[in-house]
């Protein structure tokens, strides 16, 4: 078995952890709203939320997002995207 038990301690605290890191790797504005910026980022628990003035932002974040999690050992689970 590799990884650690969904809903344990220390999963949701590397998940945490993680995220934290991706999420900061986008180098987007976090403050103001999607009307002063091209794209934001919102994330709370295990969602993510990724705005864009246009559908080319939105595929820019997910390149980059991509890479960052690359990056660190992990991968996005497309088909567990929407």
């Amino acid at each position: 078995m590799i990884g650690l038990r969904q809903g344990g301690l220390l999963s949701t605290l590397l998940f945490n952890l993680c995220m934290e890191k991706i999420i900061r790797n986008f180098r987007i504005n976090p403050g103001g709203t999607i009307y002063n910026i091209t794209r934001q980022c919102l994330a709370y628990a295990d969602d993510v939320l990724i705005l864009g003035k246009s559908e080319g932002y939105i595929k820019k974040t997910l390149e980059e997002m991509a890479a960052v999690t690359q990056q660190i050992g992990l991968q996005t689970n497309d088909t567990k995207t929407i």
